[in-house]
């Protein structure tokens, strides 16, 4: 469904749920960046956010092109992230 036609309440919650997510991704990012696991430039809820973008968009363009299409996107954020 369209977020704009779920109720107030149900478009509350997800924005939760998506916050909780971004801010893990983001606390993820920052430990594996001190630990020298993970290589990002500017700030670690920042390259949450990107990841999160690209996975959605990837998972709507999946549909059209295949799976493989998403399995690339996610190998590509996984190089930049590890080999910077």
């Amino acid at each position: 469904a369209e977020f704009s036609t779920l109720p107030e309440a149900l478009q509350s919650e997800v924005k939760t749920l998506a916050g909780y997510n971004i801010s893990w991704s983001g606390r993820v990012l920052m430990e594996g960046s001190r630990n020298g696991i993970f290589k990002i430039q500017g700030s670690p809820r920042d390259k949450a956010e990107e990841i999160a973008v690209k996975i959605q968009g990837a998972l709507l363009w999946a549909r059209m092109f295949g799976l493989s299409f998403m399995e690339n996107i996610v190998e590509q954020s996984k190089k930049e992230l590890l080999d910077g």
